[in-house]
C-alpha cells in the first residue's frame, strides 16, 4: 500500500478524486484539508497544477470551466508566477496548467481575469521583461491576450480540425496579425517589434489550450494498493465484471468500455470487508439469497455458474458506521446498500483484498 501522513493521505486523495470527478475533489479538499474558501482552494489548486503536479489539465480546465468557479480561478492566476514571462510565455504557462477546450465565451472569461493578474505582475517588473511594452492598463493587455488566442487558432488549431481541406483565409499572416492587433492597441502600448517576435513564436511551437486525452488511472499519482477483476454480485439474477482499484480508502471500478473514467466509486471509510466462507452468517446469507434463481451475468468471460459464484473467492464489504451514507451504486442498485458482496480470482486474491480493505490506507 501506500504510506502517507494523515496530511499528505487527504491531499493525495484530493488530487485523485479531482481528476476523477473534478467536484468531489474540491468537496473533499474543503472538508478535509480546512480549504473553505474560495482563495484558499484557488491557491491549493495552483500550487498543485504549477508546483508539485498531479492535477489532470484537462480535468482543471473542465472545472474552470463553469461559471461558478470564478472566485476560485481569480485566485488560482494571481497563484501563478508570471515574474519574468513576455505574453507568450505567460499564456503558455497558464495554458500549461489547465486545458479549457475551445469554447469562445469560456477563453475570454479566463483571459480577462489573466489580464488582471499579468498586469499585476507585469507592472512590477516591467523593465526586466523583454520584449518591451507599455501597457497602461489590464484591458491592454487582455486586447493582446485574445489577438494571440485567435493567431495561435488560425496558425495551429484550425488546421489540425480541418486537415485535407482547404482552408481559405486561415493561415494569419504577420502583416494581417499587426493590423488586427493595431485595432486593439496602439504602438505605444506595444511596439511592432514585439508584435513581429509575438507572431514568431508563436508560429514555431502552439500555445496548447486543446483538451487532452485524460489520463489512464495508472499514469495518476497515487498508485494502487491492490488491482484486478472482482466480479459485483447485484442479485441472485444479476453479475457484473469489473477492473477494481483500491487507493487511499476509495474502491474505483471500471468497466471494459473506459479505462480512465470509473463506473463507480465505492467510498470505504470505515467499512469492514470479510471473507463469505469465514463467516457463518455471511456464508448463510449468500447461499440463501444467491443460489435460489438461475443468474444473469454480464461479464465478458463465461464460467460455470459454480466457478462464478465460489463462495471461497467470495468477500462482502459492509459500512460499519451506522452514520456514514450507505453505498450508493444508483446505475446498479434501485436503493443504497449497506452490504456489498463481490468475488475475486483466486481465493488467495480475495484474502488480499479483504485484508488492504480492512486495514485502511496507514
Amino acid at each position: 500500500g501506500n504510506s502517507f501522513s494523515e496530511e499528505a493521505l487527504y491531499e493525495a486523495q484530493a488530487v485523485l478524486a479531482f481528476n476523477l470527478m473534478p467536484r468531489e475533489g474540491v468537496s473533499y479538499l474543503r472538508e478535509k484539508l480546512g480549504k473553505q474558501s474560495d482563495i484558499e482552494v484557488g491557491k491549493w489548486l495552483a500550487q498543485m497544477a504549477a508546483v508539485k503536479g498531479g492535477l489532470d489539465p484537462t480535468m482543471l480546465g473542465e472545472y474552470f470551466s463553469r461559471r461558478d468557479t470564478l472566485e476560485v480561478f481569480k485566485a488560482f492566476v494571481r497563484c501563478l508566477d508570471f515574474t519574468d514571462k513576455d505574453m507568450v510565455g505567460a499564456l503558455r504557462l497558464l495554458f500549461d496548467t489547465f486545458k479549457p477546450g475551445g469554447e469562445g465565451q469560456v477563453i475570454t472569461r479566463i483571459l480577462e481575469m489573466f489580464a488582471e493578474a499579468y498586469f499585476q505582475q507585469w507592472s512590477a517588473h516591467r523593465d526586466t521583461i523583454l520584449p518591451k511594452t507599455d501597457y497602461e492598463k489590464s484591458d491592454d493587455v487582455e486586447q493582446v491576450a485574445v489577438s494571440l488566442i485567435m493567431l495561435n487558432t488560425g496558425l495551429h488549431v484550425a488546421p489540425k480540425k480541418n486537415a485535407g481541406k482547404r482552408i481559405v483565409g486561415a493561415i494569419m499572416t504577420v502583416e494581417e496579425y499587426i493590423t488586427n492587433t493595431r485595432r486593439v492597441v496602439g504602438p505605444q502600448q506595444v511596439p511592432e517589434e514585439a508584435l513581429r517576435d509575438w507572431y514568431e513564436a508563436v508560429r514555431q511551437a502552439e500555445i496548447s489550450v486543446e483538451p487532452m486525452p485524460r489520463a489512464a488511472f495508472s499514469e495518476l499519482p497515487v498508485q494502487p494498493d491492490i488491482e484486478g477483476w472482482l466480479l459485483l454480485v447485484i442479485s441472485a439474477q444479476v453479475h457484473k465484471r469489473y477492473w477494481a482499484v483500491l487507493a487511499l480508502q476509495r474502491l474505483y471500478l471500471f468497466s471494459d468500455a473506459n479505462e480512465v473514467k470509473p463506473a463507480e466509486t465505492i467510498d470505504l471509510k470505515e467499512a469492514r470487508a470479510c471473507g463469505i466462507s469465514a463467516e457463518k452468517t455471511a456464508k448463510e446469507r449468500w447461499n440463501r439469497e444467491l443460489h435460489s434463481n438461475k443468474p444473469k451475468c454480464l461479464c465478458f468471460v463465461q464460467k460455470s455458474r459454480a466457478e462464478l459464484l465460489d463462495v471461497d473467492k467470495a468477500f462482502e464489504i459492509t459500512q460499519a458506521n451506522a452514520n456514514r451514507p450507505a453505498f450508493a451504486l444508483l446505475d446498479l442498485f434501485t436503493k443504497p446498500r449497506t452490504r456489498l458482496a463481490l468475488v475475486a480470482e483466486s481465493e488467495d486474491l480475495m484474502e488480499k483484498w479483504v485484508s488492504l480493505i480492512s486495514s485502511g490506507p496507514y
